[in-house]
């Protein structure tokens, strides 16, 4: 691998052969992907991990990484295994892939009634898992006196200029 493109879409690449793509999307174990690169304890590069994504779905439409994107976002907010840490992560997630499409920088859009969907169980399982996201000081949370729920508050204050409605 030449450079942190290749290895993020080696990475990419394993996640779509194992049917992981959550894991990919968002930045779980080997699929980290770190915005600093000397430092393994910096937090995942989900801007640069999803314009991986974007591109290498424009490069390989016959693999369907918008449905895929969907159907994977989907599955973990319905499922029973969806923590606190995967709330933070797929609105993290969320929110770099809303940006690409609004800077006319993505390969795809997300479905507008997937969105909605999507939109509505990431607010339920934010507000089911509030306690532990404002008690949790991991990545970007470690800036704010309530933690994860508070940077996510503050992100959706933001995103919310951009897309004419809050998420959360």
């Amino acid at each position: 691998m030449s450079n942190i493109y290749d290895l993020t879409i080696s990475k990419l690449e394993t996640a779509i052969k194992y049917k992981n793509v959550i894991s990919y999307l968002e930045g779980v174990g080997m699929y980290q992907i770190n915005t600093d690169p000397r430092n393994i304890d910096s937090p995942h590069a989900y801007n640069f991990s999803l314009e991986a994504y974007n591109k290498y779905a424009k490069e390989h439409p016959e693999l369907k990484l918008k449905e895929l994107f969907e159907e994977a976002i989907l599955e973990r907010l319905n499922s029973e295994q969806c923590h606190f840490i995967d709330v933070y992560s797929i609105y993290c997630c969320l929110i770099a892939q809303i940006k690409l499409e609004k800077n006319k920088r993505a390969s795809f859009e997300v479905d507008k009634a997937k969105l909605n969907e999507i939109f509505k169980l990431l607010k339920e399982k934010t507000l089911l898992n509030k306690d532990r996201l404002k008690r949790s000081k991991w990545d970007r949370g470690i800036d704010f006196n309530e933690g994860m729920y508070e940077y996510m508050q503050v992100e959706d204050d933001r995103i919310s200029q951009v897309i004419g409605r809050k998420i959360l």
